[in-house]
């Protein structure tokens, strides 16, 4: 009965034995996709964060033709301090950065398929109300939206800030 006992803890020890590396070998792979989904998602949060920057700060280094090319945030601030110095062929100021802003999402942000907000918020020194453009209902407090690249643009030498913002979200 000895030689029988021992036998039956062997092939529990071989049972024990071949479920923990089944675990192990689960445990591994579920770590493996789970890394894997994790760095795309960082790679995905880098490339649009990085992409919110890049594109606020050549936006108001875009020159405009129509306004002597002059960049945009000088049209920017023209048209936040209501100051309208600047000729843009029969428009004003604020006319010509919506009109830029369109042109220039609609072929980048537009033509690549992004969920985004872009906005220019002209300040709380200013009069003029915010300039705004939504892709796919992407808001402020909307659920993924990512932290933004901002541009600030200030008054110099009045008082005040205005400020170019763009914020990629997830679809």
């Amino acid at each position: 009965m000895n030689k029988k006992a021992q036998a039956e803890i062997i092939g529990l020890m071989i049972i024990v034995i071949i479920i923990t590396l089944a675990m192990l070998f689960y445990l591994s792979y579920v770590t493996t996709e789970s890394d894997s989904s994790t760095k795309s998602n960082i790679r995905k949060e880098f490339i649009d964060n990085e992409l919110s920057m890049s594109f606020v700060q050549a936006a108001v280094r875009t020159t405009v033709p129509e306004c002597g090319n002059l960049p945009l945030d000088i049209l920017i601030k023209d048209c936040g301090l209501q100051e309208r110095r600047i000729s843009c062929a029969g428009m004003t100021t604020c006319e010509a950065v919506s009109i830029t802003l369109e042109t220039i999402k609609n072929e980048t942000l537009d033509v690549w398929d992004k969920s985004y907000s872009l906005l220019v918020d002209y300040g709380e020194t200013s009069q003029i109300d915010t300039l705004e453009f939504d892709a796919y209902d992407c808001a402020e407090g909307t659920v993924g939206r990512r932290a933004p690249g901002v541009q600030p643009i200030p008054y110099y030498p009045e008082p005040g800030t205005a400020f170019l913002e763009l914020a990629i979200c997830k679809k």
